[in-house]
């Protein structure tokens, strides 16, 4: 499921103005019903197909301006009477997205700064999305069922929620992340019913491992306690998303270590610059240090850059990272930032 919230103040709707009568009026017809939701009154609400940009819906805080896509709501918009609740289960899950969107008009009020890290803003958002949700059904118990139903017909689709884990699609360690904090997260915001995520969460698992899911598991709880307002926070809380690992028995697993950070972070999604950072001597055992270059070599084919800083010219590490040994404490910082650009640079040839 695409971003469906955007701070850009430059972002515009995909479809301020439904071309086709019919969609007007629904459009007038849900922003009639919005400010009870959103406890806002000013808010424009645009329903048509193809709006939301690349999502289901999506709300511009800019433009306090939600869309929905009209292709989620599933019956003729004519026929479309929000102002009756009972009509409503009708297009549930349109009507779940519009909550959802309302949720983040109230809920969230913080914003990235500029110059944040992108992979960083971006785990931030993903944890965004339960800590609102939870904090719209506090506030609004019975939105609970609708949230549900845009979860259960929208957002599960994507996520394959439902589907068999056997026939699933493979999940790699990035959409387990995500597929964690969206489902899992959910779960503990109760919206969603741990039984429900159980089958899911056994392959998310399965994937991450225990430890790391664990470590995930902390940062959205402690996301859910978190104020509508704590942008630095969240920001924070977007930062730790599995980039802590230990060392135990004597044996240093670097391939899991980059699978988590490659799932929390998005290291190897093409787009905005990416730089890893490792500090190691690089002496590891047979396996993890093939097992570990491969997962290197595939970060470096994305385009994300490997900074690898070593402390001894007699260290080893893998191989096609840019390498810098630091002899200097007092000018680590400097050091380091020189060492990170060249890094940047050759990963753009």
């Amino acid at each position: 499921m695409s971003a469906h919230f955007t701070a850009d103040p430059a972002a515009t709707g995909a479809a301020v103005f439904p071309a086709r009568l019919e969609w007007l009026a629904l459009s007038a017809a849900f922003a009639d019903e919005v400010p009870v939701i959103a406890d806002r009154d000013d808010l424009v609400v645009s329903v048509a197909p193809g709006a939301g940009g690349d999502a289901p819906a999506c709300f511009y805080p800019h433009r306090a301006l939600i869309e929905v896509d009209g292709d989620h709501l599933g019956v003729d918009p004519a026929t479309v009477d929000p102002a009756n609740l009972s009509d409503r289960t009708r297009y549930a899950p349109a009507w779940g997205a519009l909550t959802h969107e309302c949720g983040h008009a109230k809920h969230t009020v913080w914003e990235p700064p500029d110059g944040a890290p992108p992979a960083v803003v971006a785990a931030a958002l993903l944890l965004e999305e339960p800590r609102m949700e939870a904090a719209q059904i506090r506030r609004r118990p019975d939105d609970r069922h609708w949230l549900r139903a845009c979860v259960k017909g929208i957002v599960a689709t994507d996520l394959h929620l439902f589907a068999d884990p056997v026939t699933a699609p493979k999940m790699t360690p990035a959409d387990a992340a995500h597929t964690a904090a969206l489902l899992l997260g959910r779960a503990d915001g109760r919206v969603l019913t741990h039984a429900e995520v159980y089958p899911v969460a056994r392959v998310i698992e399965d994937v991450l491992g225990t430890d790391v899911l664990g470590k995930l598991r902390a940062v959205w709880r402690q996301a859910l306690r978190t104020a509508d307002d704590a942008g630095e926070e969240m920001l924070d809380l977007g930062r730790q998303e599995v980039t802590e690992f230990r060392s135990r028995d004597n044996y240093e697993d670097i391939p899991r270590a980059l699978d988590a950070l490659d799932g929390s972070l998005g290291l190897s999604r093409p787009g905005a610059a990416r730089l890893v950072v490792i500090v190691s001597d690089g002496d590891y055992r047979r396996t993890p240090r093939r097992d570990g270059q491969t997962k290197l070599d595939r970060l470096r084919a994305s385009g994300c850059a490997v900074l690898w800083l070593t402390t001894s010219d007699t260290d080893t590490p893998l191989a096609g990272a840019t390498v810098h040994v630091l002899t200097d404490p007092t000018m680590a910082a400097r050091a380091i930032g020189h060492a990170a650009t060249s890094a940047l640079r050759a990963a753009r040839h």
